[in-house]
């Protein structure tokens, strides 16, 4: 059973509760991440902002990174050829 959900922190790589962090939602163009997904968590708002004025982007809860991910995925189930 999962006790929580942890992120690395864009900047520093600490550790960090994913339910605290905040994060930036690229197209995965202009931000490079590990896995390609253009999805980077911060510890906090101020940090995020900058990432997205100079990625672009919107910034999301971790609640709302969660939505954005299931929409995604099921958009991919409903596209043509899949």
């Amino acid at each position: 059973t999962p006790v929580g959900a942890f992120v690395h922190d864009y900047t520093s790589n600490a550790w960090i509760p994913a339910g605290t962090a905040v994060f930036v939602v690229t197209d995965g163009s202009s931000l490079r991440t590990p896995m390609g997904s253009g999805i980077a968590a911060f510890t906090d708002r101020a940090a995020a902002e900058g990432a997205r004025q100079r990625f672009g982007g919107e910034i999301l809860d971790y609640g709302s990174l969660a939505a954005w991910r299931r929409e995604r995925m099921a958009e991919r189930h409903r596209a043509p050829g899949k």
